[in-house]
């Protein structure tokens, strides 16, 4: 079973599994800041049965943050991930790269937080614009969408999304972050060339 995270739903649900007799575990799609603000909650969840948390935290810059209006903080993403391992529940980390405006120094924020968090499943994807967002009609209004706006809007990170970005290097980046590797390595990789946009867009 999976459910969606809010103080009064979740302690609802754990009375409500509880007086069922249910004993079978569930996952929770949950935000990180409500997770910290009610940690309780989050231990009766796992107490019920709340095995696996999806959190989308999706970066380790706080200006992308801000930039999708998540009304999370960086610090809230490790939190919540400490929370989760504090009560035995494993960590689904929803992870994103590519946003537009996206600089090479926050991608690498965004591979150590991961390193930090150590979630149990890293899922990531490419910024994809969603047809009727407010990114998507401002990158669209700059020309740099690559994909169907219906047909394309799959995030899986396996086909570019948008011109101007270096899905080559970002490629390298996600597979550091999968493999939890060394601040040099990062270094290293942070140090490479760019690829211009027809080399980039041409090898996806």
């Amino acid at each position: 079973m999976t459910i969606c995270f809010s103080s009064i739903t979740a302690g609802a649900v754990n009375s409500v599994y509880k007086a069922a007799g249910f004993t079978e575990p569930y996952i929770c799609q949950m935000r990180a800041d409500l997770m910290c603000r009610y940690p309780d909650v989050v231990k009766q969840m796992a107490e019920s049965g709340l095995a696996w948390a999806m959190i989308g935290f999706e970066s380790g810059s706080q200006r992308i943050l801000d930039l999708f209006e998540k009304e999370t903080t960086v610090e809230e993403n490790l939190k919540a991930a400490a929370i989760c391992k504090e009560y035995g529940i494993k960590v689904w980390a929803n992870v994103m790269f590519g946003a537009p405006t996206e600089t090479r120094a926050e991608v690498m924020e965004t591979v150590r937080m991961v390193w930090k968090i150590k979630p149990d499943h890293f899922s990531s994807s490419y910024f994809t614009p969603t047809p009727g967002s407010g990114m998507a009609e401002e990158v669209e209004k700059k020309g740099l969408t690559m994909v169907d706006p219906f047909n394309g809007s799959n995030r899986t990170p396996n086909e570019a999304k948008m011109k101007d970005t270096d899905y080559e290097w970002l490629t390298k980046a996600i597979a550091l972050a999968y493999d939890g590797g060394s601040e040099e390595r990062l270094i290293a990789l942070g140090q490479l060339p760019t690829q211009s946009r027809e080399a980039s867009c041409a090898s996806h």
